[in-house]
């Protein structure tokens, strides 16, 4: 889980990188992840609908689009 959470916030990272994204907003989306209103952001938690939603959302307003599976692999392997 955590190599995939790794490989998720590096392919962010690297798509975000082209694109202008000040430290202001990756504060804000970490304090947003972090909040008490996530319920710990586990799988199978309470709350790990929310944070799918969220997540996807940020993605779409940067513009990125889903990786396919051997991009995937290729990150965790």
């Amino acid at each position: 889980m955590k190599r995939a959470l790794l490989a998720l916030a590096l392919s962010f990272a690297a798509a975000h990188a082209r694109a202008e994204i000040s430290p202001q907003r990756l504060s804000d989306i970490t304090k947003e992840l972090a909040s008490d209103a996530y319920k710990g952001r586990a799988p199978a938690g309470p709350a790990e609908q929310k944070t799918i939603d969220f997540i996807v959302a940020q993605f779409k307003a940067a513009g990125l689009s889903p990786a396919e599976r051997r991009e995937l692999v290729a990150l965790l392997a």
